[in-house]
């Protein structure tokens, strides 16, 4: 289950070399020793995807008895939740005999005005009811939301998520949140702040391939053709092509692939050169800049980004193991 990837003890690296196999499978990588039976996460390098398909079909992790050892491929996580400010304190969080869960937090906040409350639950696939109620001796009680709605926002990239409830601007002290659970097992609620206690980070999801060599060819038929030549099989989804800027220009480009478009897509000179490609790792590609009557654009050059993954698998200490791959 995706959850036990909080359990990932380290990070293993390949080898620089690479060897030759005559078997079935042509390349053979060796990891570094296991120290602690867990989950551990191999980094998918550019290197790496040079010797396996797209689809990582054709990758092995064997142990020193020649056993494979099952493994999943996990893009990286390109969005993360991040405490930044103040949290709110959970002063208590009780279930009464009718099956409401109770919390009372406390604003501690140095903003004031409250216009939101955010909790970090625990992943769940269900929706409850909710009312906030506020007050400043946590005697009397006034309400402020009723009938909202949390839950039911399973989401696989983590096992926790943002749970954010809109109010009016509040100043209260306290803050009362009744879940209706009926007879339902409650929601795991972690913690509470205000909105703007939580922020989204972005992470680059993307990983540098090497620089790609190319040729450019501008035919009398209206198109430049940009060959280009990479030194293994990177995988490759993302383009980068930088180039002597004409002024304002746009163009309509093509992306050929074994002698075939797989895309179709357009530059011009208020944007970067910068394209999402579908995922191919040719070593050879051509693409196609349709010209007509303007000058021909020049390419400076060439850079291609694969996406960051990851390679999950669980190892046992004491044993060796290596990657086959190329088959």
């Amino acid at each position: 289950m995706i959850r036990t990837l909080s359990k990932i003890a380290g990070l293993f690296c390949l080898l620089l070399h690479v060897t030759a196999l005559p078997a079935q499978f042509k390349n053979k990588a060796t990891l570094e020793p296991v120290k602690e039976t867990g989950f551990y996460s191999i980094y998918v390098s550019p290197e790496l995807s040079g010797y396996v398909k797209t689809d990582f079909s054709d990758l092995r992790i064997m142990d020193e008895e020649e056993k494979p050892s099952a493994y999943i491929v996990r893009e990286y996580v390109t969005r993360q939740f991040d405490s930044v400010r103040t949290i709110l304190k959970i002063i208590s969080n009780t279930i009464t005999d009718s099956g409401k869960s109770v919390l009372i937090i406390q604003n501690l906040s140095a903003v004031r005005y409250l216009t939101a409350l955010a909790f970090i639950l625990r992943n769940n696939a269900v929706s409850r009811a909710v009312d906030v109620s506020g007050s400043d001796d946590k005697i009397k009680w006034y309400s402020i939301v009723e009938n909202g709605i949390i839950g039911n926002k399973y989401i696989k990239d983590t096992d926790k998520y943002l749970e954010v409830i809109d109010m009016p601007p509040s100043s209260f002290k306290y803050f009362r949140v009744t879940v209706y659970n009926g007879t339902k097992d409650p929601l795991d609620i972690l913690s509470a702040g205000d909105y703007y206690s939580f922020q989204y980070k972005w992470n680059n999801p993307y990983t540098l391939n090497p620089e790609s060599g190319y040729r450019q060819v501008d035919s009398a038929d209206g198109w430049s053709y940009i060959f280009v030549h990479d030194s293994l099989l990177f995988h490759k989804v993302m383009i980068n092509m930088k180039m002597i800027v004409p002024g304002f220009y746009r163009r309509n480009c093509a992306l050929l692939v074994n002698g075939k478009a797989v895309t179709n897509f357009s530059i011009s000179g208020d944007s970067l050169v910068s394209r999402p490609v579908p995922l191919f790792n040719a070593g050879d590609w051509v693409v196609k800049i349709y010209n007509g009557d303007n000058p021909a654009l020049k390419i400076r050059s060439v850079y291609t980004f694969q996406l960051d993954n990851r390679i999950i698998a669980w190892l046992d200490s004491g044993k060796a193991y290596h990657l086959e791959m190329n088959d």
